[in-house]
């Protein structure tokens, strides 16, 4: 008898117990639908509906059908061996199949609340009994094949365990270690006041199925495909083309999903409002793209003043002349650029386990967003708005896929280095926390060549001249702007510094953490500074070195805080439920973990179930990619760690703050699920659905070398063309251009249609006060009465008045508002406009007028109610019924 094979009667035995179990299954069915109160309005027969009687019907026949067949296999020897031959066979995959989709069919019927069946609810709670049948019966069935399916050396399996699961025992250890710690102490819970921000977009559990079914099911395909193709010889060298095909399919998929998929109002995209109905930036979005549309009009990024992230600047001036003067079309284009994260998602995955991992990976990329995009809940940064955190994990991804491609087979494709050099180069032109993952990068080099130091020498030599390469272009630009090459040590020193650490540095600073209710337990501490013992304890007063100790014991404070609540945030991100609800329900649920402001840090039962199970899961797949790979497979872990470090050493946590680095852990959510099912499909005698990908430490066709000067020659021109681009755009609008504006004007006549006569407008002009703005008008938006943003500092503040607010650009830019009584009917973002009105907090506008070709192609719009022409102009005064004068 072969390892692990059955014998007849232990066979029957266990097909009589299946056929019990599920027996015994059905009639709880039957009994639990008699036993229901019926419903007298729809009383058929016996007191009972017809629906009902017909479930009823059905159970029955299942119970009788079941236990004939129990008698059966306890009778007749022909029907057991007509099983046992069936799932031992090849074609016994069939039956494992089928069972795996019982158990999943099940699943999503049980824990389907009854809200997403719509108009079939009714019917679905009461098919609830044979949901919880096929449920029951698809687990019983999956684990009778596993008992019975014979041909597999369950020994070979065992060892596979013990290697993938030994790593993977470690890292949830450690794991659930960080979240003892978190639980007994509050540190990453009890909120700091700087920059503490939401939990991650949540991912849901049916997205969660769908991946995986589309992981498993297109990894099949490629690979069926893959061996048609070769096996065919349709192309010579096919399988580089064939890859690069998949990847640009995946691409070309993300990047339809994400660019027609709609959004919601965020606070760094309000809106939309009339006139155009468009999601315009606001507050940090405002100055990302401003500095790309000053270039757009010759005045160079910023205006020529130090630009904080100037890569992404040239990202936004592409994307703007791609999409002219419509906005909805910039975003798209925006996000179908980004759209290359899920590729090289794919890429890592399926280097690091299988192509059924890659395409997983991907798909719950894709999801995450398309939930970033539909929630108002929760403020995150996404690919359709105007921040840097997308673009910033779009280019991490990168490098970690080149430092994995690096150090596979112990660092022998060198060229990889300069590649990944320049990559993390470009990253911090977008933003300055990959600056940390230096010295990571240098421990790795190390580590890895640390008995061929010649050749940590030349990797570690062709990463810095590369990295180098890309940003020196700037740092020259940042020379001339700011008298230092350092272009990130303004922010470092103005935003960082003097904004966050100062202010925690002296002795008098109030507590850096607001006292908001915290975790399980009940007892925690109000604040982290009541959580030191040594804080409390160092109050000395008049003691300058107590007052420095307690300085730095908040430092070190603020900074744990933020790095665990950057994990709390991330971990959320995976389905913290086992019910399947939709988005609206994760997130506002009455025990809904969002937003982080309304979550009190306790976690419910079905919390903490699935909490350790998302925990299992990624610590499967860091085994996973260990066992493979080893340090290689631990790369998008240690960057992961390391960029959360960063940003909590810049005190900032969570919400945006994560997205650059949030996708290692759905990387690694994919690997655990595939490596998991892969296990236990093995283990019940299946084959691999899917096959991991050969491993390959050859250095391909080219040589290090040219590696290395290609990527040297690509970044270099990627780095020049940050400078050169905002000089090669001519100047759009010359100095003199209100002046001839306002004469072309009074040629045709049009100030003479708004009531301003030429006397008028020649004694305001000569008023020290008195504006004449010409230049391109950006992000119109029309408010009604005390309708406006958040933010009491901003010109779109709520106002006691009606009124169209936008930006012009130009020889003279400025914030205008126009007092309106309702929205105009023309007024599109990057018009050509001629401002006439007062300066003061904001340009307060006395007329505008739209600059077309021709005299009637242009529009003029003058405020309401009218006010004489002098400065200042004369507030409106709105009553309770929103009559304005």
């Amino acid at each position: 008898m072969e390892p692990g094979s059955q014998s007849i009667a232990g066979t029957r035995r266990n097909l009589i117990l299946w056929a019990a179990l599920a027996a015994l299954e059905a009639l709880a069915g039957l009994v639990y639908l008699v036993l229901i109160p019926a419903d007298p309005k729809n009383v058929v027969f016996l007191g009972y509906s017809l629906p009902r009687l017909g479930l009823m019907a059905g159970f029955l026949l299942l119970f009788l059908a079941l236990v004939g067949l129990c008698a059966g296999f306890c009778r007749n020897e022909g029907w057991v061996n007509v099983f046992r031959q069936g799932v031992q066979q090849e074609k016994g995959d069939r039956f494992l199949w089928i069972a795996a989709l019982l158990l999943i069919a099940g699943w999503v019927l049980v824990f389907l609340p009854l809200y997403r069946f719509g108009g079939w609810a009714g019917y679905a709670e009461r098919l609830r009994p044979l949901f919880l049948w096929m449920l029951l019966v698809g687990i019983q069935s999956v684990f009778f094949l596993y008992l019975e399916r014979s041909n597999f050396p369950r020994r070979v399996w065992l060892g596979q365990i013990i290697r993938s699961g030994g790593a993977a025992l470690v890292v949830w250890g450690l794991s659930l270690l960080a979240w003892f710690l978190i639980a007994l102490t509050g540190v990453g819970l009890v909120p700091d006041k700087v920059h503490w921000n939401d939990h991650g977009v949540p991912l849901l559990g049916l997205q969660t199925l769908a991946a995986l079914a589309l992981g498993v099911g297109l990894g099949r395909l490629v690979d069926w495909l893959r061996m048609k193709i070769s096996g065919a010889g349709v192309l010579k060298n096919s399988g580089a083309w064939f890859e690069a095909a998949i990847w640009l399919a995946v691409w070309g998929c993300a990047a339809l999903i994400w660019s027609q998929s709609p959004i919601q109002r965020n606070f760094f995209a309000p809106g939309p409002y009339p006139p155009n109905y468009e999601f315009y930036p606001f507050s940090d979005s405002v100055t990302y793209d401003l500095s790309a549309q000053l270039a757009r009009i010759g005045l160079l990024y910023s205006g020529g003043a130090h630009v904080d992230k100037p890569l992404y600047s040239l990202l936004l001036l592409a994307v703007n002349f791609l999409s002219g003067n419509r906005y909805d079309l910039l975003l798209a284009w925006q996000a179908a650029l980004l759209a290359a994260l899920p590729m090289i998602l794919y890429g890592i995955g399926k280097t690091l386990h299988s192509r059924a991992a890659g395409f997983a990976a991907a798909a719950l990329l894709i999801f995450k967003e398309i939930n970033a995009y539909h929630t108002v809940t929760i403020q995150v940064s996404h690919s359709k708005l105007i921040l840097s955190e997308v673009p910033t994990a779009l280019l991490l991804a990168l490098f970690t896929f080149f430092m994995i491609r690096w150090f596979e087979g112990r660092g022998q494709k060198i060229g990889f280095a300069a590649l990944a050099g320049g990559t993390l180069g470009l990253s911090t032109l977008l933003r300055h926390n990959p600056w940390f993952l230096l010295p990571w990068v240098g421990l790795a080099v190390l580590l890895v060549y640390r008995r061929c130091w010649r050749k940590m020498l030349l990797a570690g030599g062709l990463f810095l001249i590369v990295f180098l390469l890309g940003i020196v272009p700037w740092a020259v630009r940042t020379i001339q702007t700011t008298g230092s090459p350092l272009y990130f040590f303004a922010a470092l020193k103005g935003v960082v510094w003097e904004q966050r650490y100062e202010p925690a540095l002296q002795p008098s600073a109030t507590p850096a953490f607001s006292p908001t209710p915290t975790l399980i337990p009940a007892h925690q501490p109000d604040s982290l500074d009541s959580m030191s013992l040594l804080a409390s304890t160092a109050q000395v007063g008049g003691d300058e070195s107590a007052g420095s100790q307690k300085s730095t014991v908040g430092i070190i404070q603020f900074v744990s805080a933020h790095f665990f609540h950057n994990l709390i945030a991330s971990t959320f991100i995976l389905p913290a439920q086992l019910t399947l609800d939709d988005l609206q329900h994760v997130v506002s649920g009455p025990d809904s973990l969002y937003p982080v402001s309304a979550w009190d840090g306790r976690l419910g039962l079905e919390n903490i179930a699935a909490l350790l199970f998302n925990l299992a899961l990624v610590s499967l797949g860091v085994g996973a990619a260990w066992k493979r790979w080893r340090f290689s497979g631990l790369l998008p872990l240690l960057i992961f760690l390391g960029y959360n470090l960063a940003s909590a050493l810049a005190r900032t946590s969570g919400g945006r703050y994560i997205v650059p680095v949030d996708w290692a852990l759905v990387l690694y959510y994919a690997l655990g699920w595939m490596m998991g099912l892969g296990l236990l499909w093995k283990g019940a005698g299946g084959k691999f659905p899917w096959g991991e990908v050969p491993s390959s430490t050859s250095d391909g066709q080219h040589s290090w070398r040219q590696v290395a000067a290609l990527a040297g020659g690509v970044f270099l021109l990627i780095g020049l063309a940050l400078p050169v681009s905002e000089r090669l755009i001519p100047l759009r609008y010359s100095p003199d251009a209100p002046q001839q504006w306002l004469s072309r004007l009074e040629e045709e006549e049009v100030l003479q249609s708004l009531g301003v006569s030429q006397a008028e407008l020649e004694r305001f002009l000569q008023d020290d006060r008195a504006v004449l703005l010409a230049g391109k008008a950006l992000y119109p938006r029309f408010y009604q009465i005390e309708e406006g943003e958040p933010d009491q500092y901003s010109y779109l503040r709520p106002m006691k008045f009606p009124r169209l607010t936008f930006t012009v650009i130009g020889p003279r830019g400025g914030i205008v508002l126009l007092p309106l009584e309702s929205s105009p009917p023309v007024f599109q973002h990057g018009s050509d406009v001629l401002v006439l009105g007062c300066q003061g907090e904001y340009v307060d506008a006395a007329a505008v007028i739209g600059m077309g070709e021709r005299t009637d192609s242009g529009w003029a719009y003058r405020r309401f109610p009218q006010a004489p022409l002098e400065c200042p102009l004369r507030q409106p005064v709105c009553d309770d019924n929103r009559v304005c004068r």
